[in-house]
């Protein structure tokens, strides 16, 4: 009986012993050091003349902070925008649930991301700020606003227009297929037909 409670009592002395050690470890751990990327962009990109995305990195980010133009004296800027992108998969390794609060994160990789626009235009401006930015402890990132041409898909091809008019041969109403009444008079018939090939030729 003796030998069960001087093990009960091992136990217990143990397990006060773990604990606040353990707890200790979560409370003082640090989140592994973040990458620094430096911008490459040069005159010759395609970016906007007057705007800089910053990214900042994380033990920055979780202060929630609002960043205006004051929190930038190293460049003349006349605005700030947030632009911060949440990363799913950061709130106890699962996406985070509907109702989460700023309190609830962990480490993650939470990066608050800012829009900032130049006082005064120009690409070579834009550049001179990004060098200055990355020099700040803070800024994990600092890029240009770049501009992306989107080729559109043409609206219809040949083959929408034999589709039609095979559907038109089968006697189909615009009811039955709304999307072959391309003038929008609620018939289908070869004047849609002749609509098609319009657009078709002005794309």
């Amino acid at each position: 009986m003796k030998k069960t409670i001087s093990l009960i009592l091992a136990a217990i002395l143990l397990a006060a012993a773990i604990a606040p050690a353990s707890a200790e470890r979560r409370t003082n751990y640090a989140p592994p050091p973040e990458a620094k990327t430096y911008c490459e962009a040069t005159l010759d990109d395609d970016f906007a003349d007057d705007r800089v995305l910053v990214v900042f990195n994380n033990e920055t980010s979780r202060k929630f902070h609002t960043f205006t133009p004051v929190d930038f004296p190293e460049i003349d800027c006349a605005r700030v925008d947030d632009r911060t992108l949440i990363y799913a998969g950061i709130y106890n390794g699962e996406s985070l649930p509907d109702n989460y609060r700023p309190g609830d994160w962990l480490i993650g990789e939470y990066h608050q991301t800012v829009l900032i626009t130049l006082a005064v235009p120009g690409k070579q401006n834009v550049l001179d700020a990004i060098r200055l930015l990355e020099r700040r402890d803070d800024v994990l990132a600092a890029e240009p606003d770049y501009i992306c041409f989107v080729e559109e898909e043409p609206r219809y091809n040949a083959r929408d227009v034999i589709d039609l008019m095979r559907r038109l041969l089968d006697g189909a109403s615009a009811a039955e297929y709304p999307a072959g009444d391309i003038n929008s008079d609620g018939k289908l018939n070869s004047r849609d037909v002749t609509a098609m090939m319009k657009l078709i030729l002005e794309d």
